[in-house]
């Protein structure tokens, strides 16, 4: 393979970097917003997850898979029941009940994390925030919708 002088290795390191650059570009454009994400609890519990799947990258690799693999799993069915009990009609406060249930449950899982030391405080604490922040949400959710008796 023959060298290139610096004139040649300058122009194809640029075209390199142009074409990176294309890429980043098309990447980092979101997609367009799906309309049930503008419920503001469905999109916090969105963003925790995002924020969670970050977080479960740093747990030392015995626990991702045990605790990590849960906290994501929690989460998802939170967010299916939260997207279920959306659409819902007479249905509505007995999936609004059990993501209640999912979400204590979760809320119990990452401080079982915390206190294995598979997560670091900065993180628990981004974290159980975003909790008790998705908890007031449901919360008030759940009081704002009528019981049918």
């Amino acid at each position: 393979m023959p060298r290139l002088n610096s004139f040649q290795a300058k122009n194809k390191f640029s075209k390199q970097v142009i074409s990176s650059k294309n890429v980043i570009c098309l990447l980092i454009t979101p997609p367009p917003r799906d309309p049930v994400f503008d419920i503001s609890i469905i999109h916090k519990t969105y963003e925790f997850f995002v924020l969670l799947y970050s977080a479960t990258q740093h747990f030392p690799k015995k626990d991702r898979y045990t605790l990590g693999q849960k906290c994501e799993q929690l989460t998802l069915e939170l967010l299916e029941l939260l997207l279920s009990a959306n659409a819902a009609g007479s249905e509505r406060p007995v999936l609004q009940k059990q993501a209640d249930l999912k979400l204590k449950i979760l809320k119990t899982v990452i401080r079982l994390a915390f206190d294995v030391r598979a997560i670091d405080q900065r993180r628990y604490l981004s974290l159980e925030g975003s909790i008790i922040e998705i908890g007031r949400m449901l919360g008030g959710w759940i009081k704002k919708t009528p019981t049918m008796q």
